[in-house]
């Protein structure tokens, strides 16, 4: 298979995903599409909210109990509070990031997210984590914008000081992996100067 020529000169297809590398701090980040693992991860992000109903795979369709009875189950359950991380065992471990509040329009704060995603590198030093996989938090089940993720991922990938040596950033379809590599470049550059 030979390599394309894309109209912009700044961009290229990547066909080897170990292109999409770059080391922000003492951390490795690869950024491949979330159905390619560059790596065997430790553990793996997963965005959710404050009463823990949403689901990597959710399809929204008729609920099996009347709504009535949904929302008085779901008033008398506990909540969890935004910005925080909830480690579930299992082989990866899961790190559950409470970054949204379906009560709320919209449901992410951005605070919330910076939070968790600083919970995330906690947990991830707690537990002994050398390789992690982390989505965009809040573009899946929001509309927080991507560069303003890439910001937040950026500064926590450079203060984390824990055990995490590589981290997957796991792109959700349609968004191409050297752009996002060339955003977080800039990033770093920005903080050198």
């Amino acid at each position: 298979m030979t390599k394309g020529k894309a109209a912009d000169p700044g961009l290229r297809l990547v066909w080897d995903y170990r292109d999409c590398e770059t080391t922000v701090g003492k951390i490795r980040l690869a950024i491949a599409p979330a159905t390619t693992p560059p790596f065997e991860v430790d553990a793996v992000v997963a965005e959710q909210d404050t009463h823990l109903l949403m689901d990597e795979g959710s399809v929204i369709r008729e609920p099996e109990k009347p709504t009535w009875v949904i929302a008085n189950e779901l008033e008398g359950q506990k909540t969890q509070q935004p910005g925080t991380v909830i480690v579930q065992d299992g082989r990866p471990l899961r790190f559950l990031a409470i970054v949204h509040d379906v009560a709320r329009d919209p449901t992410w704060r951005e605070q919330w997210i910076a939070k968790a995603l600083g919970m995330v590198f906690v947990e991830a030093g707690r537990c002994g984590i050398v390789s992690l996989g982390v989505p965009p938090l809040a573009t899946q089940h929001g509309r927080y914008p991507m560069d303003r993720f890439l910001e937040l991922l950026h500064s926590a990938l450079k203060l984390s000081d824990s055990s995490l040596r590589r981290v997957w950033l796991m792109l959700p379809p349609g968004l191409v992996a050297t752009t996002i590599l060339r955003r977080i470049t800039q990033e770093d550059n920005a903080a050198a100067h």
